[in-house]
């Protein structure tokens, strides 16, 4: 008997979309992938080609794509500001993959200035995390995959068993291939900028190193546009570095770049 596939859908099918929505078609063995969302004409035509043919139901509606029969898993690869709202919507219903989420990403901050808005605010963001508290029989998952590298779990382990003592400075980065089409221009629009689009899988990874009751004291950071000097209007960056320090001790240094001409690097 061959072995049941779990029935997935994905929400969005731009650049990270695209990619869960090929790899859930092609390379997953034990899912299939039933439904796909995009509000988006291009990525619509993109799917006809790619994923219709293979029998994938396409949804400009994102509440009608959940609510397809025998639907068991979404994937979340929206634009960042949707990801809590479409996070929730989901989880009453079926099992939940966001891609790389902001919205799951709550920093404890002491500074009165530091006020955020959208999917960073931590009061949304709480929501999602309580929204799946109270459903233990689904699953709630959000992408960050350097917590199941092996060197990283080899470095948390030694740390965690004090074999090499416990974490003072952590540096990181995210550096993502030179695209001279404009793309981060565009994307730049609602990606929350840099740091959250680039180094929020550093920033998960320095609140595991330092323990994820880690409270920020301070932030500073700067940026440049070196070769799109374009995505000033959304006052992003092309290279960005920040510095966060940590109460009780402890610095994280991020880098994020745009404009790798040998491909990402991390």
């Amino acid at each position: 008997m061959a072995p049941r596939k779990l029935k997935v859908a994905c929400a969005g099918l731009g650049r990270m979309g695209a990619r869960h929505a090929l790899h859930f078609l092609n390379r997953t063995p034990r899912a299939e992938l039933v439904a796909a969302f995009t509000p988006d004409e291009s990525e619509l035509q993109w799917a006809r080609t790619h994923l219709e043919q293979s029998g994938v139901k396409l949804y400009t509606e994102y509440d009608e794509m959940i609510r397809q029969k025998g639907l068991e898993a979404v994937v979340i690869a929206t634009i960042t500001t949707v990801h809590a709202e479409q996070c929730i919507k989901a989880m009453k219903a079926v099992s939940t993959f966001c891609a790389k989420s902001r919205c799951l990403l709550g920093l404890k901050c002491t500074h009165p200035s530091k006020k955020v808005s959208g999917s960073n605010n931590q009061t949304k963001s709480q929501s999602v995390v309580d929204a799946a508290k109270a459903l233990p029989h689904l699953k709630v998952t959000c992408g960050f995959p350097r917590g199941f590298d092996a060197s990283y779990r080899v470095a948390w382990s030694r740390m965690d068993s004090d074999d090499i003592g416990r974490a003072s400075v952590c540096r990181s980065q995210t550096c993502d291939k030179l695209d001279p089409s404009g793309f981060f221009v565009e994307y730049a629009r609602h990606s929350g900028g840099i740091f959250v689009d680039c180094n929020i899988h550093d920033i998960d990874l320095a609140l595991w190193f330092f323990g994820q009751g880690s409270i920020v004291k301070s932030v500073a950071a700067v940026g440049i546009t070196a070769v799109q000097p374009e995505l000033r209007k959304y006052k992003d960056v092309d290279n960005g570095i920040g510095i966060v320090e940590f109460w009780g001790g402890g610095i994280a240094y991020f880098y994020s770049s745009r404009m790798m001409a040998a491909g990402n690097m991390i």
